[in-house]
């Protein structure tokens, strides 16, 4: 899975961070740092920086959020908890937000879905986490599959469970999402038992729409 940087997300992340947003909470104690490199085939490296939120019961597991996108940050001042007992971690993806660092040594052609697992999993290493959740929104629920799967195949210490929310796969091209929802309905359709079909010769339909409308 190769689900590139969006143009989008990247120069919202630019404005994000050039007016100041993200900058404040990019220097308060809770940031911690790891030394990334800039890509797959480069020796130099940038400082990645992410935000441990700490918990009062440590029996607890570490939630690491993945924001979506591709391209949002979610470094930001206020403690998103439901519950203070629970260590949290914000994550922004190099090249956005407390990140936004990357791209002065490093092209965003060189980010895709797998350099930003890898710098995840750099999270879990360094943190020594044997412990944690995995939740993702949009993007972060893709993203999350492939941390998973990577720290299965380091032989690190697996997620607990993962978290999806607003789940994708890809995205659709051409005309396939319109499509496939036809496809899908008339299957749905072929599948409804004939009790239920006579409700639609009713003169009394849902919504006001007509038999042929359903």
């Amino acid at each position: 899975m190769r689900l590139i940087f969006g143009t989008l997300g990247l120069i919202s992340s630019i404005f994000f961070a050039s007016y100041g947003l993200a900058s404040d909470v990019c220097s308060t104690p809770e940031i911690q740092q790891t030394n990334r490199p800039l890509s797959t085939k480069s020796t130099d490296t940038f400082k990645y920086s992410f935000r441990l939120l700490q918990g009062t019961n440590n029996q607890l597991p570490t939630v690491i959020y993945l924001p979506g996108g591709p391209g949002q940050a979610s470094i930001a001042p206020s403690d998103p908890r439901l519950s203070t007992e629970y260590n949290y971690i914000q994550t922004d993806p190099r090249g956005a937000g407390c990140n936004i660092n990357y791209l002065k040594k490093g092209k965003k052609e060189d980010i895709n879905t797998e350099v930003i697992a890898s710098d995840i999993i750099a999270i879990i290493e360094s943190l020594n986490l044997d412990n944690y959740i995995l939740y993702g929104t949009s993007f972060g629920t893709a993203l999350a599959t492939v941390v998973a799967s990577e720290a299965e195949r380091l032989g690190l210490p697996k997620p607990k469970s993962l978290v999806l929310q607003g789940v994708i796969g890809r995205t659709f091209r051409g005309a396939e999402g319109q499509e496939g929802y036809v496809a899908e309905w008339h299957k749905s359709k072929n599948e409804i038992t004939a009790e239920h079909l006579s409700k639609f010769k009713t003169n009394s339909l849902p919504l006001g729409f007509s038999s042929r409308e359903w």
